[in-house]
């Protein structure tokens, strides 16, 4: 650290106005929040506030629900009167000047050994003072490491530095005996910390963890040039699952379910979220921050932001040579059959199922979309756009270009971009046509022209017959509920819309959490097998006790989507695939599969496996479907 920089913390922390303090008590099994707030003299009125929604998740989790014995004393430790109006707010009338200490609980769903939690679901803020800088110190037992992306405030083991309230939200904790592993790319400081039941923990391929991570770090810092954070932080939970995941990012770090099975799904996963370090927590729309976190935000950026980070989380993987034709040509089929499988593509625009998302769910949001994906729909956009600048520019150009773009006019910490910055820079980079493919795919309702952009690379979309297990019915998580909503369900299920899933397999839901009824539960719905019974406990109106209801999911054919190379491919359309599937000249590709696991320099304390590893989460971040991220 230099002396500049020395002098900067130390007066950043000299100038620390709000302190938290989050004690883990064993006994109680509750987290134990603290914050020391100054009060200037002639303050009508202190008001705190718990977020309904956090950023990245755009639907309503009301963590203000799950914070309970809130108190407040003075300087002097005498009791103030705290109002309650709603669930998500407090307020003292007239406090006294000087310093208000805030306490209150936060019940956590379990602990042996590993404390993890996420900002929005455990810091209250101060109304009209999120701009503050914030100090929190993790009291956690001795020996305990922790697992942060803030920077230690200067001189102190435990205590952590944020220069406002949403950089401090925007950092989760994993605190214990996590299994632990370090590397650096970029220059910077990769940590993972993976947490799980001590038999999901085990079952993780550590070596391909530490490979497939720092393969990616590499790629992605690469493609952007170089790393916007000091150090970064993978916190990871392992769950039961062939492939896959969920994921939710964050400033300097990400949260991520990993499969066991670490598919090549769950490689995508991975990509996706640390792509967003750059995309949606530096290069966002300007209504994702500063924060309102009590109404859930209202962008048409969410196809860019989510969708087309999903189309550079598998394109990169090609790319830089870590997937191969065959499995990248199979993942664009999948985002094909995903957005033709709905027909509300005919009337739902990808601008609109982005800024319509608070609409979805009942008015209470969702992170997919408003009746059409953003994700799916998103990554085909990406797709079309990249094509057609590649091919109006003689393949000099690219969508790369305007995602750098966009990355030094609104990336460095300049405001978010408004809503028809993406348009605008599509233009500068690949002319006035552009800006007339924006409005036709991205603002508008249709067919996207998916058969156009692959021919222009030689390839061909196609369809084949695929076997399948039919479910009979789709799922929506229902927090509030602890359920699944069961919608569109066919006749031969016995299931009626408006039916909640309460239990699946003699597994009720009650007492668990929705994060170990969706990594634990949920296996034989999101991976039925063709006439194995699922038996199932539901809520019906009408009904006061659960109601046992058997699905056998049907074996059954489907038209699934393919993408192969046209033999008839020109010279042209062959030198623009290369290119667009090439890394760049200043790549050096590693050879990830050639290295032994002492290769890593990791020392044996490094695979150890804590005797126990449950997760604390006060309000769990989930998703449902086979490949989830966010």
């Amino acid at each position: 650290m230099g002396l500049t920089t020395a002098v900067l913390a130390l007066c950043s922390l000299a100038g620390a106005e709000i302190k938290y303090t989050v004690t883990l008590s064993v006994d109680s099994m509750k987290l134990l929040v603290t914050m020391d707030v100054p009060v200037a003299r002639g303050t009508k009125e202190l008001t705190f506030q718990s977020p309904r929604w956090g950023p990245g998740s755009y639907d309503y989790s009301d963590f203000g629900k799950q914070i309970k014995d809130v108190d407040a004393k003075d300087s002097k430790g005498a009791e103030l009167t705290l109002a309650h109006p709603d669930f998500s707010t407090w307020t003292i009338a007239n406090p006294p000047a000087g310093r208000v200490t805030i306490s209150y609980d936060v019940k956590p769903d379990d602990t042996n050994d590993v404390l993890h939690y996420s900002g929005p679901a455990t810091y209250l803020y101060v109304v009209g003072r999120k701009e503050e800088l914030c100090e929190v110190t993790i009291d956690v037992p001795a020996g305990w490491p922790i697992a942060v992306g803030l920077n230690n405030a200067p001189g102190k083991t435990n205590t952590f530095v944020a220069p406002t309230y949403d950089v401090l939200a925007d950092n989760p904790v994993s605190a214990g005996k996590y299994y632990a592993d370090s590397y650096t790319s970029a220059g910077k400081q990769f940590y993972i910390a993976l947490r799980g039941a001590p038999e999901d923990v085990a079952a993780i391929d550590k070596i391909k963890l530490h490979k497939i991570t720092k393969f990616i770090a590499d790629m992605e810092t690469n493609f952007w040039g170089g790393a916007p954070f000091d150090h970064y932080v993978w916190h990871f939970v392992a769950f039961k699952r062939a492939d896959g995941g969920w994921g939710l990012e964050h400033l300097a770090s990400t949260q991520i379910g990993l499969a066991t099975g670490f598919g090549p799904g769950t490689d995508g996963v991975l990509s996706h979220e640390f792509f967003h370090a750059w995309n949606v927590k530096r290069i966002r729309s300007q209504p994702l921050g500063p924060f309102n976190y009590q109404e859930l935000p209202q962008t048409g950026a969410l196809w860019w932001l989510e969708g087309v980070t999903d189309y550079y989380a598998h394109t990169l993987l090609r790319r830089y040579g870590w997937t191969d034709d065959p499995r990248f040509y199979h993942v664009i089929a999948t985002q094909v059959s995903a957005v033709r499988g709905n027909d509300k593509r005919f009337e739902i625009s990808p601008y609109d199922s982005s800024y319509r998302v608070r609409d979805a769910n009942n008015g209470r949001g969702n992170s997919n979309g408003y009746e059409v994906s953003y994700y799916n729909t998103g990554w085909l956009v990406g797709l079309c756009l990249d094509m057609a600048i590649r091919e109006k520019t003689g393949n000099k150009k690219s969508l790369d270009d305007v995602a750098h773009s966009l990355f030094r006019k609104y990336g460095h910490g300049q405001p978010g971009f408004p809503e028809d910055a993406i348009r605008t820079e599509l233009i500068n980079v690949g002319g006035a046509s552009m800006g007339v493919l924006y409005d036709q795919i991205v603002m508008k309702p249709g067919e996207l022209p998916v058969e156009d952009a692959l021919a222009k690379v030689g390839l061909i979309l196609n369809q084949t017959d695929e076997q399948y297990a039919k479910l009979g019915f789709r799922t929506r998580p229902n927090q509030e509920a602890n359920g699944l909503d069961v919608l569109a369900p066919d006749a031969s299920t016995g299931l009626k819309e408006g039916d909640l899933i309460v239990g699946i397999n003699g597994e009720m839901f009650a007492g668990k959490t929705m994060m170990h009824v969706f990594t634990t539960l949920m296996g034989p719905v999101n991976s039925p097998e063709a006439g194995k019974v699922i038996h199932l406990s539901i809520k019906r109106a009408g009904s006061p006790d659960p109601v046992p209801v058997d699905v056998t999911p049907a074996a059954a054919t489907r038209k699934v989507w393919g993408v192969v190379e046209s033999p008839g491919a020109t010279p042209v359309q062959i030198a623009m695939r290369k290119s667009w599937l090439s890394p760049p000249k200043n790549w050096t590709p590693p050879h990830p599969t050639s290295l032994p696991p002492s290769a890593f320099g990791l020392p044996p304390s490094a695979f150890r496996l804590p005797p126990s590893a449950f997760q604390i989460c006060p309000s769990p971040i989930w998703r449902t479907g086979d490949i989830l991220i966010s």
